[in-house]
């Protein structure tokens, strides 16, 4: 059950604790009432082990869990992505940037058109067929060039602060 809690709460925290707040009281109000003393002590070894302390801070305040000290991580990309919501570009800055040269025309590309099922995924409203794709995938590329400037001056904020 720690396990899944875990997985739970980082899905729900990748896109900052206020975006899910009301997920995450949720999950703290059914954790509360289930996990052993012992289960705690699994929460803190895990989130140590696999250096989320920082990431799964908000669940473990909630749940009165002191954090195990743990190896550190670098966790620039987690904050730019979690602090930066409302610029969904930034996850694909932060990405690309990072890739060593001969991986990003390829990584690139996929961020420019995705597959069908992550099209339709992000856009579940467009219409079907081609066309539907076809107006999914400009409608994305369009909001994805409008961020790139400022989803670009955040990452360098970001990492200029690490």
């Amino acid at each position: 059950m720690v396990s899944h809690a875990v997985v739970a709460a980082l899905h729900w925290l990748r896109d900052g604790t206020d975006a899910h707040a009301p997920k995450l009281d949720y999950l703290v109000t059914a954790l509360e009432s289930q996990l052993t003393s012992a289960d705690l002590s699994q929460l803190a070894q895990v989130c140590a082990v696999t250096g989320a302390n920082e990431t799964l801070a908000p669940l473990l305040e909630r749940l009165g869990v002191a954090p195990l000290p743990a190896p550190t991580f670098d966790t620039t990309a987690w904050r730019i992505r979690t602090q930066t919501t409302s610029v969904k570009t930034v996850g694909w800055v932060t990405e690309l940037s990072a890739l060593p040269w001969r991986r990003l025309p390829g990584r690139l590309w996929h961020a420019l058109v995705l597959t069908e099922a992550e099209i339709r995924n992000s856009f579940p409203d467009a219409a079907p067929g081609r066309w539907g794709l076809f107006t999914a995938r400009i409608r994305r590329l369009r909001a994805g060039l409008r961020d790139l400037p400022t989803a670009v001056r955040v990452v360098r904020r970001e990492r200029r602060r690490s």
